[in-house]
């Protein structure tokens, strides 16, 4: 590809159109079917990554790179200043020159208070891994994506918890933020969602919380994912973590619609809990972080 033909245009959170996240959207969702360009930050159906791309919390901006009418690159870039951080969804292109093209033409406009940059691709994705050296990120963990399919769940034993209350809150909160002090959505975030496809089940003694579990449930794009899971120090070697899990599980499939649900994890003890529960391996994941 002749790169001096290709034309890049950058849109803004405010001005993107419909039409536009659509593209953007079936685009990114044919590359990440093939490993040796997935993003693990969106799945691999136009109309689910469509629907990932227009509930982007954060304020964003897309590149694209256009030869003609077709779309031959994309990256998009989401930022949060009260992290300090921008997450970059791709970059997808054909060559090495258009993926740097394409980070130049976002940095442009990513806020100066959000200087540290993350990348989160399938390790088979060398073409990131390269990008990401070339830019100066450190690799910050291996992580795995797990599934778990609805055949499976007919070994489990059925397991109900309540859903999150302002009762637990507060320990919630602190178990959250010591359990992933660096996450995306710290318990200011994860206890002000308000929306329905967030949903948070804990699990007690009593007055003592034990742990929580929270889902992504997006049934009408066959999406289901736990995002979130922490027992206490005290409840661990309990069966606490899989009573969570058994229970989010039966959460999830109680609608047809779900065929499976998926997890991401890097922890090598919670890895096991999950394979003995029933996920499998899906895909080897690398992420990257900019100092």
């Amino acid at each position: 590809m002749d790169t001096a033909t290709v034309q890049l245009s950058v849109v803004h959170r405010a001005d993107v159109t419909p039409a536009q996240v659509a593209e953007f959207g079936t685009y990114a969702a044919a590359c990440n079917g093939d490993p040796h360009q997935h993003i693990g930050y969106l799945g691999t159906q136009p109309d689910d990554v469509t629907a990932e791309l227009r509930e982007l919390e954060g304020d964003h901006v897309y590149a694209a790179a256009r030869a003609g009418t077709r779309l031959r690159g994309l990256l998009c870039a989401e930022w949060d200043l009260d992290l300090g951080r921008t997450w970059l969804y791709g970059p997808w292109a054909e060559t090495d020159e258009l993926m740097d093209q394409l980070y130049g033409a976002v940095r442009q406009h990513v806020p100066a208070g959000a200087p540290v940059h993350e990348l989160f691709c399938e390790v088979a994705n060398t073409a990131v891994c390269a990008f990401a050296e070339r830019h100066g990120f450190r690799q910050h963990g291996d992580h795995v994506i797990m599934r778990f399919a609805r055949e499976r769940l007919r070994d489990l034993a059925p397991v109900t918890l309540p859903r999150l209350t302002q009762r637990w809150h507060e320990p919630v909160a602190a178990l959250h933020d010591s359990a992933f002090p660096n996450t995306y959505a710290p318990s200011a975030v994860l206890l002000t969602r308000d929306q329905p496809m967030y949903q948070i089940f804990v699990a007690a003694e009593g007055d003592t919380l034990l742990g929580y579990i929270v889902l992504k449930l997006r049934p009408e794009y066959g999406e289901a994912l736990i995002e979130y899971v922490a027992v206490t120090e005290a409840a661990r070697g309990r069966g606490v973590g899989t009573g969570l899990v058994n229970a989010a599980l039966y959460e999830a499939f109680a609608d047809q619609r779900l065929d499976a649900m998926d997890l991401v994890t890097n922890n090598p003890a919670a890895r096991r809990i999950y394979e003995k529960v029933g996920f499998t391996l899906l895909h080897e994941m690398r992420s990257f972080r900019t100092s």
